[in-house]
């Protein structure tokens, strides 16, 4: 076995001999002519660059050799067609290469879509509220409600009816747990997307054409179900809510022990 000679090469010229050779290739080729040996050997020295490039590039470099030699093959497709020619042959490779990555780049999107996980609401602690009112649950724990409001009378407009007693041990606050919306409620569903739709059919200019639609069969709704997936993500990562409502409220006698640890903390 002989050690064949390397010679070192950097991608970006490497990149340029193959767009050079595949230009000249392309022109003699639909010239005709030539000997299509000639042809043939730059395509088989260009597939050789493919699979060199396709190794030297990273998951965010390029793209892999079988779409570069697919584009390739649509713009030789192309210079085909312009110049009144046909390839049967040629045309059923560039099919088949057609369906095979429209299954590879397009089925991973819907593949990634069926794969978002049920939602589950974040984690929210306890709320206190001194009068356990709509709009009162600004605490966090008793110890900031106690500090905030023991031993503080309120002597309101001055007149005898609007004086409030602060609060003391033996005062009732109120205990409840915070609770927060899925954002993805918050979106348009799929009736409402549809809707939308409709309306602004209705309102363009062949609107007068536009009865039933978009008439979609279950397919196509269930296409779009899928393609919702990925918004409500979205929502869930970036959108959630400052608001929230309260459950589970109780109500909590403000002890000796309490005040003492609201001084301490």
């Amino acid at each position: 076995m002989t050690n064949k000679p390397m010679l070192s090469v950097e991608r970006e010229l490497l990149k340029k001999w193959h767009r050079d050779l595949d230009a000249c290739q392309r022109v003699i080729w639909l010239a005709g002519g030539f000997d299509p040996a000639y042809c043939k050997d730059a395509q088989d020295c260009l597939k050789e660059m493919d699979e060199a490039l396709a190794k030297l590039a990273t998951p965010h470099q390029g793209e892999s050799a079988a779409y570069v030699q697919f584009l390739a093959d649509v713009m030789t497709a192309a210079g085909l067609v312009a110049h009144g020619k046909q390839d049967k042959k040629f045309a059923e490779r560039l099919a088949d290469e057609c369906a095979r990555l429209q299954v590879e780049h397009f089925a991973l999107p819907v593949a990634a879509a069926n794969s978002i996980p049920a939602y589950e609401a974040p984690e929210t602690g306890e709320k206190w509220s001194l009068t356990g009112d709509n709009g009162s649950w600004d605490y966090d724990s008793l110890d900031e409600l106690l500090k905030d409001n023991y031993g503080h009378d309120s002597d309101g407009d001055g007149h005898p009816a609007s004086y409030r007693a602060g609060l003391y041990e033996g005062g009732t606050v109120y205990r409840g747990t915070e609770c927060k919306d899925d954002p993805a409620t918050f979106l348009p569903d799929q009736d409402d997307l549809l809707e939308h739709m409709s309306e602004r059919a209705y309102d363009s200019d062949a609107g007068e054409w536009a009865d039933n639609y978009p008439a979609l069969d279950s397919d196509a709704k269930l296409e779009l179900e899928r393609a919702m997936r990925p918004l409500k993500a979205w929502a869930r990562k970036h959108c959630q809510p400052e608001f929230f409502t309260i459950k589970d409220i109780t109500p909590h006698i403000v002890t000796v022990e309490d005040v003492s640890r609201s001084r301490k903390s």
